[in-house]
């Protein structure tokens, strides 16, 4: 589903849109121009049985993580820094402490994944 807001604009500027996959699971994916309260919020989300994952660009830095199999009394999400020293990717990146920006988006570093 698509549709434009302002007149005589020949984009759309909203689009909705569901999805099946090959492996029978579905999804649901949404763009638009007008996310009041957001300024580049590229985000994607995957809900399983067994947790979540969520990203958003316009927070570089962190990914929030729900493990669903965890106890019941400690299940809850969490908004882990992914630029520290331990984590798997953090040699292509700066120096602990400093954040990744919106310009290491381009970085051919990335190509790694």
């Amino acid at each position: 589903m698509m549709h434009t807001f302002a007149p005589g604009r020949e984009v759309d500027d909203a689009t909705l849109l569901l999805a099946r996959f090959a492996n029978g699971s579905v999804g649901s994916f949404e763009a638009t121009r007008y996310a009041v309260g957001c300024k580049n919020r590229n985000a994607f989300e995957i809900h399983g049985s067994k947790g979540m994952v969520r990203f958003d660009l316009e927070d570089l830095n962190r990914l929030e993580f729900f493990d669903a199999t965890d106890a019941r009394n400690v299940q809850g999400a969490r908004r882990l820094l992914v630029t520290g020293p331990d984590q798997p990717y953090a040699a292509n990146f700066w120096k602990p402490g400093h954040i990744i920006g919106y310009e290491h988006t381009f970085s051919r570093r990335w190509e790694i994944f």
